[in-house]
């Protein structure tokens, strides 16, 4: 590896060990927490699947300096570990906290959303991994690219149906599955868009404007889920099946019909 690759590598571990600290450390020191063993579960359970699906994608469709090379492949996977993090990190960006609102909180709805964008940060960085490339920044550009954009489409939708307060607030589990699925249902879209052969940035820029527009019309659905389904305390919850379970398979529905249209990533980026 090179200096430029030594110095990502370094970093990327510092990262990753804080933002373990950061995650695994109240698991075990707050008490309030200790009841909530299926919570405590999932939170812990969930970085460590999505760094085994890194992992396992990294090993098929990475490019193959990554395939052949340990230090490579250990390279991506420690930068995925350090990409949780940030994602992490990011989430008091559209209102969500992983320590107050699920740990302390004790709050169901929250730790879907959280897990959630979890699973969509990761679909975003496993994309920008898939396909030849000459750099590790021509990774970890789409990669960030991609990443990026859920985040500002997550922030769109908070701005127009505010989905955080029937979260975090009502603890409404039907808000909290649609967005799962919208949060999911981007990561897809997203990381599809950067995945592919490397040629060049303006290339990555276009093809990303060409095939990330079924993320807005996720956006565009879920708003209208939202204000469908609108939470309201003095009423009595929507049906957790009909406004959120069937919504969020929904919003999954539109990613995978976007996967099969694309077809598996070629010359591109």
């Amino acid at each position: 590896m090179d200096g430029d690759e030594v110095f990502a590598l370094l970093a990327a571990a510092v990262l990753a060990i804080a933002a373990a600290i950061r995650w695994y450390g109240p698991l075990v020191r707050l008490p309030r927490f200790g009841s909530g063993r299926g919570r405590r579960a999932v939170l812990a359970l969930t970085p460590i699947l999505l760094i085994v699906m890194l992992q396992t994608s990294l090993r098929r469709w990475a490019a193959h300096e990554v395939r052949e090379d340990p230090q490579y492949d250990i390279l991506f996977l420690v930068a995925g570990a350090a990409w949780l993090g940030s994602t992490s990190w990011a989430l008091p960006l559209v209102g969500f906290s992983a320590r107050d609102d699920v740990m302390e909180s004790r709050n169901g709805a929250a730790l879907l959303a959280v897990s959630a964008a979890l699973a969509g940060s990761m679909f975003c960085y496993i994309g920008g991994n898939i396909g030849e490339g000459p750099t590790i920044w021509t990774t970890f550009g789409p990669a960030a690219l991609a990443t990026v954009s859920m985040f500002a489409l997550w922030l769109i939708l908070e701005i127009i149906a505010s989905p955080r307060i029937a979260i975090t607030i009502e603890r409404d589990p039907a808000t909290a599955w649609r967005l799962a699925g919208f949060l999911v249902a981007c990561g897809l879209i997203l990381g599809r868009a950067v995945a592919g052969d490397w040629q060049s940035w303006d290339d990555t820029v276009s093809d990303f404007a060409h095939q990330a527009w079924p993320a807005g019309l996720v956006l565009l659905v879920t708003c209208h889920f939202q204000w469908l389904w609108r939470s309201d305390p003095k009423r009595s919850r929507h049906s957790l099946l009909s406004a959120g379970l069937l919504p969020a398979f929904g919003l999954l529905a539109i990613a995978i019909a976007d996967l099969a249209s694309l077809g598996w990533p070629g010359q591109g980026r």
